[in-house]
């Protein structure tokens, strides 16, 4: 028998120096990659930490393994700042230092947080609840009281959007209700919707005041239903401004997600396209579109700019929002015949190609980070 084969068939046989080497070096090889990989890991943890301690809480620089405010600077960055007033670097941390710190928040604007006292940002008198612009403004709540904004002047609560808008004009255990019918009567919800007559502290709708009102003119809701006025009758319809100006002239039933639709689940809209057409100038385009579960007609003028009939008239960009595309709609005049995907029939349509469209969306994401965003201070390490 050959050594070779002797040597590995005995038991106890102790490898050759050559291998006990090379396992020796790969053992090693292995401790070293397991220890830099944790190491790795350990650095891409710590910076993680760091980015997410910067952005919140002001602390930006690091001191051996832990973050901290390193200075005002820091902390004026952050987000705790902007929201809670911890402006002001002491002892690593960022906290509420002063009325200049609680005076720049967001709770002082909104809601009148402006006064500093004991660490913590307060409503300390009536210029802070002046200041407030979710409270004094809008409610009426003008006055300091224990550390929080009430109405107790008539006067505030007369001078409060909660008048003008829905009659809430009586200051009553802290804040502004509805008094009278009187108050009702003079808000805008009586004249546009009906909303009248007073029930407790709220104004509500009556058959009468619902056909007196400007939507009933308008859309042809004229009738109560459930606490509302709702178009219920096509006649209505038929009479309406809407249907004159846009030929919202049918009365049709609100679709799936019809948050804008009525009470009664029936709305005045266009029956087809031909009634959007019919309403239509001769230097626009018209589509009957469906827009949170209501149709309508939605006019452009031949630039692509949204018309009188469509959201308000806004502009957007010189781009048609729809198109002037929509499947079961979209009678194009003049230009075109019937259009899908802005190409008629009887020719090339006008509507906005997916380019211009994409362009303008892109624009307007741009604009909206670029006037949102708060710039990031960069994290220092005091390794560097």
């Amino acid at each position: 028998m050959p050594d070779h084969v002797r040597n590995r068939a005995k038991p106890g046989h102790v490898a050759a120096p050559r291998t006990r080497l090379l396992r020796s070096r790969m053992r090693r090889a292995l401790v070293v990659f397991l220890s830099l990989g944790s190491v790795w890991l350990a650095l891409g943890v710590t910076a993680q930490e760091g980015e997410s301690a910067c952005e919140t809480e002001g602390r930006c620089t690091q001191r051996g393994s832990r973050w901290v405010a390193a200075s005002d600077a820091d902390c004026r960055s952050s987000f705790g700042c902007e929201s809670g007033g911890r402006c002001t670097a002491r002892r690593g941390v960022c906290v509420i230092g002063s009325r200049e710190d609680c005076a720049q928040t967001m709770s002082c604007e909104l809601n009148g947080y402006c006064s500093f006292r004991d660490g913590e940002c307060v409503i300390g008198g009536d210029a802070d609840c002046a200041r407030a612009s979710e409270g004094c403004p809008e409610d009426g709540t003008c006055t300091e009281e224990n550390g929080r904004c009430v109405a107790r002047s008539a006067s505030d609560c007369r001078a409060s959007n909660g008048c003008s808008a829905a009659g809430r004009c009586t200051p009553r255990n802290g804040r502004c209700v509805v008094g009278s019918s009187s108050e009702c009567a003079g808000s805008t919800r009586c004249a546009r919707a009906g909303m009248c007559v007073q029930d407790g502290d709220r104004c509500i709708a009556t058959n009468a005041s619902c056909r007196a009102s400007t939507r009933c003119r308008a859309a042809g809701e004229c009738t109560l239903v459930r606490n509302r006025c709702a178009a219920t009758k096509e006649e209505e319809c038929a009479q309406s401004e809407e249907c004159r100006q846009k030929g919202h002239c049918a009365l049709l039933t609100s679709g799936p997600g019809g948050a804008m639709g009525s009470s009664a689940g029936t709305y005045c809209g266009p029956r087809d396209a031909r009634a959007c057409l019919r309403a239509c100038d001769a230097d626009q385009r018209c589509s009957r579109v469906q827009f949170s579960g209501r149709f309508q007609c939605l006019a452009s003028s031949a630039d692509g700019a949204l018309g009188g009939t469509g959201f308000g008239g806004a502009h957007l960009g010189g781009s048609d929002l729809w198109g002037g595309a929509q499947l079961g709609g979209g009678l194009q005049r003049g230009s075109g015949g019937l259009g899908i995907g802005g190409l008629g029939l009887g020719g090339l349509g006008s509507g906005s190609s997916m380019s211009s469209m994409s362009s303008m969306t892109s624009t307007m994401t741009s604009t909206m980070s670029s006037t949102t965003s708060r710039p990031r201070r960069r994290r220092v390490s005091m390794r560097e």
